[in-house]
């Protein structure tokens, strides 16, 4: 028997394992007459990218805190907060670099800030939103005003994070727990795969 796979945050679903078998444990809702994917609502949420909807962890696997992290990267699933892209220039600061949801500017808006267009390096003004996707941050929050000491444009609300094109080539590393499952849905073979490194 074949079903019809629907991503996260998609419409068209009938079943639970239909979204399961796209991302785990993604259930299948019937917020209207039409039945649509959502994320497991306690512990992720959907955020878009380039390459389609995918569902975000809210805890950071490396300590297991589930305290709002803002800073959550899809890619790889479980790493969270550090995997966002830090400039190690001092003068920028230990806060993630920020950017602004559906922006297309290669240049910042503002000078003196960052985070008010696309996935741009503060300190060398240099754009990389060809290999960063923005992500909204989670929970959604201005980054300005979340931290009003930081350098980040009034529009920022959103992280850069390593695309799918950059996160697949980079070498797997085990770290401290190399048995957790990563999880990646490929959407340009329709196929999902779990990576476990024993």
């Amino acid at each position: 028997m074949t079903c019809l796979e629907v991503n996260p945050n998609q419409p068209g679903c009938t079943y639970d394992i239909q979204c399961e078998a796209v991302w785990p444990g993604a259930k299948c809702r019937m917020d209207s007459s039409v039945g649509t994917c959502r994320c497991p609502e306690e512990t992720h949420v959907a955020r878009e990218t380039r390459d389609g909807w995918v569902c975000v962890s809210l805890k950071d696997h490396s300590t297991g805190a589930t305290v709002p992290l803002y800073f959550v990267c899809p890619l790889p699933e479980g790493a969270g907060f550090k995997i966002a892209l830090n400039d190690p220039d001092p003068a920028m600061g230990s806060l993630p670099v920020g950017c602004t949801v559906g922006s297309t500017a290669t240049v910042e808006p503002v000078l003196g800030l960052h985070g008010g267009g696309a996935c741009i390096w503060p300190s060398k003004d240099e754009y990389i939103g060809d290999i960063y996707d923005c992500i909204q941050t989670s929970p959604h929050v201005n980054l300005a005003t979340k931290f009003p000491l930081s350098s980040y444009a009034p529009t920022a609300d959103g992280v850069c994070c390593p695309s799918r094109a950059l996160a697949c080539i980079q070498p797997q590393v085990t770290g401290p727990n190399p048995t957790e499952p990563r999880w990646w849905y490929n959407s340009v073979t329709g196929k999902g795969f779990t990576i476990s490194e024993s």
